[in-house]
């Protein structure tokens, strides 16, 4: 998974892949999707992955992985959002 970043999942996560997946690189080979959130893959209303072709990573949750360290530790890199004051500190 060199090409994955995996973004932790609670309980913001909708939110942060929205603004990940708005600010991706339009490409001339996207099919209008990254611009179109109607057309965005969501699963239960929430984004499970953001990417783009003119983008070299993409962005999942763990919500499509099976949530297992061994699996974490083989994305590139994990993208935290702190949102509880134990997470900041």
């Amino acid at each position: 998974r060199p090409h994955e970043v995996l973004v932790m999942d609670r309980p913001h996560e909708c939110v942060l892949m929205c603004i990940i997946q708005r600010l991706l690189p339009r490409h001339a080979e996207d099919d209008g999707q990254e611009g179109d959130a109607d057309n965005w893959p969501t699963k239960d209303g929430r984004l499970r992955s953001a990417g783009s072709a003119g983008y070299p990573y993409s962005f999942l949750t763990r919500a499509l992985t099976d949530r297992s360290f061994s699996t974490f530790a083989q994305f590139r890199a994990v993208l935290l959002w702190a949102y509880d004051m134990d997470l900041i500190t």
